[in-house]
């Protein structure tokens, strides 16, 4: 019966131990995430209309208005194709 008891505190024990722990890690979490709250804006967090941003490869010449130029039209028909492989 003592043993059964002895046995039983110090399950209990470790198993508090374990809490703690825990309890220790989600404590420094949360001031991880306070600090995170508390920290002045970076540069993508800064709310307000601002200048875009250009984006690397891209220049302002990909937006401009282009004249529509037609398709390419092919020369070669399937026959030619297939007349040109069996040669």
């Amino acid at each position: 019966m003592v043993m059964d008891r002895d046995a039983t505190i110090h399950f209990l024990e470790d198993q508090f131990h374990d809490f703690q722990l825990d309890l220790d890690d989600a404590q420094g979490q949360l001031h991880q995430m306070q600090v995170a709250l508390h920290a002045p804006p970076g540069p993508m967090q800064v709310d307000g209309e601002e200048e875009p941003q250009e984006i690397q490869g891209v220049s302002e010449m990909d937006f401009e208005e282009q004249a529509v130029q037609p398709a390419p039209v092919e020369t070669h028909s399937p026959a030619a194709s297939e007349a040109s492989v069996n040669m």
